[in-house]
């Protein structure tokens, strides 16, 4: 078959009638569909909030939000497009700011008219710590003479941030950190895209004491109704749950397994406020213990709608004659492939099931205590060999079968799902430092369901449990 004769040729004896077919056709198309107004806006989870350890500011400069129709887009490709553009005017963020602030921590700003579409990568960037001579900076800048992107400690000393490549290549959030999987701007339509900053889990300090950027962060499109709120209650006696608790907002992803979206430490009275949240249903994990250190929980509330205040929420007190948390600890090993050892940053999680009677058993993400160590980064130590580099970690949580309800306006009923043992997985998943989220070993994730001896790896109220060593085997250096 020929390939069609282009519009401009013309064959003289043709030529009216491919002119007026060329116009018609030209008149035809219609033109690119658009959105109406996206407005961007950052938060930090109000776990994080100031002090955290010796922590007391996270001190970040924006510059820049792009977003992607491919989650396998790379910085120099063609197709990025910018939300938004403030490298003429940085903005400075305290990720541990201690305000109030309503869901958000700022507005970074709002565009009209972008490419409406489906968009599977969302990138954001913030000023190199020592950036080009023509660049603008923040006046004032808060990390003094530490360049853009600080860390201020308790005692009042600062300490730069280290980005790595990523100052070039911005932060990567992929398919795995927007609600959904992908971000939907439907033409005309007016919308926000919240980005959630989690500055608990996204700093990681090397072995010379100095703090590098390992970012997580969680993309959403919010709406005007995007919180779930609640107060926890002592099942036992109705009462405000007064201890130290965690909520959580969780969504179940491709795997089945709930993953935490939004977290949150209850108020002294025992209630809590989620948001911002995308739209649908959400699962509420709510975990605590007492100022004597009594462990309750998890509550599990499943397919809780967005926009609700579920009333109380229960934790169960521990019912084990030494009804306290229990605790987690283990060493990473990475094995490299070049000669060099390869330090890698390696986010935690603990894996729990809960065995419903309205849905097939699945994995929810158990709620840790503050101080948990949500990641890591491994180093080279003569305590590592024959490994390259390790690190330790030490996960504190609650150890009972899951209480589970699933939410009706009429009302819920709760009961506990689960006897024997409490079987548990850690999940290891290593990343390349700097790279904004790139694997380098394979496999990248690493689950663990044993223990030091072999066992299946359960937790016990009270009690410390070692996991297996979690090897990293095949890593490029």
């Amino acid at each position: 078959m020929r390939p069609p004769i282009p519009c401009r040729i013309v064959v003289p004896f043709v030529l009216l009638g491919l002119t007026a077919a060329c116009e018609r056709s030209s008149s035809s198309v219609d033109p690119p569909p658009i959105t109406g107004e996206v407005s961007v806006s950052i938060g930090d989870p109000p776990i994080c909030e100031s002090p955290v350890g010796d922590i007391d500011h996270v001190y970040v400069t924006v510059t820049r939000v792009r977003v992607h129709a491919s989650d396998a887009a790379v910085d120099d490709d063609g197709g990025w497009v910018d939300l938004i553009d403030r490298r003429d005017d940085p903005l400075v963020l305290d990720l541990l700011d201690q305000s109030e602030t309503e869901c958000v921590l700022a507005t970074l700003g709002a565009a009209r008219g972008l490419p409406a579409g489906s968009y599977g990568q969302v990138r954001l960037y913030l000023l190199a710590n020592d950036p080009p001579m023509d660049a603008v900076v923040p006046d004032p800048n808060p990390c003094g003479s530490e360049g853009y992107n600080c860390v201020g400690l308790s005692d009042g000393s600062l300490l730069e941030l280290l980005l790595g490549s990523q100052a070039k290549t911005g932060l990567k959030i992929p398919p795995g950190r927007i609600a959904g999987g992908r971000l939907l701007l439907s033409p005309l339509a007016n919308v926000e895209l919240h980005i959630d900053f989690d500055a608990c889990a996204s700093i990681v300090f090397q072995g010379n004491g100095q703090p590098r950027l390992k970012p997580t962060l969680f993309a959403s499109l919010v709406g005007d109704r995007s919180e779930v709120a609640g107060r926890l209650v002592d099942q036992g006696t109705g009462a405000p749950f007064t201890g130290l608790a965690v909520v959580t907002a969780q969504v179940v992803d491709d795997e089945g397994i709930a993953r935490v979206i939004r977290r949150v430490l209850p108020n002294a009275d025992g209630t809590f406020r989620l948001c911002p949240l995308p739209g649908g249903q959400v699962d509420l994990v709510a975990s605590g213990v007492t100022v004597a250190g009594v462990a309750f929980g998890p509550t599990v509330l499943a397919n809780v709608p967005v926009g609700t205040n579920v009333g109380d929420l229960p934790l169960r007190r521990s019912i084990d004659p030494d009804p306290f948390p229990a605790s987690i600890e283990g060493l990473i090993r990475v094995f490299s492939v070049g000669d060099e050892p390869s330090g890698l940053d390696v986010a935690l999680s603990v894996l729990q099931t809960v065995d419903p009677p309205d849905r097939p058993a699945y994995r929810f993400t158990a709620p840790l205590l503050p101080g948990s160590d949500e990641a890591v980064a491994t180093v080279p130590s003569p305590d590592c060999e024959p490994a390259d580099s390790c690190a330790t970690f030490r996960e504190e949580l609650m150890a009972a079968h899951p209480l589970y309800g699933r939410y009706a306006t009429s009302g819920v009923s709760y009961s506990q799902r689960g006897l024997g043992p409490i079987d548990v997985t850690v999940e290891a998943v290593a990343t390349a430092p700097s790279s904004g989220g790139l694997p380098t070993c394979r496999p990248s994730t690493r689950r663990i369901v044993e223990n030091d001896l072999g066992q299946v790896l359960t937790i016990v109220p009270g009690q410390l449990t070692r996991t297996e060593d979690i090897d990293f085997d095949d890593c490029e250096d």
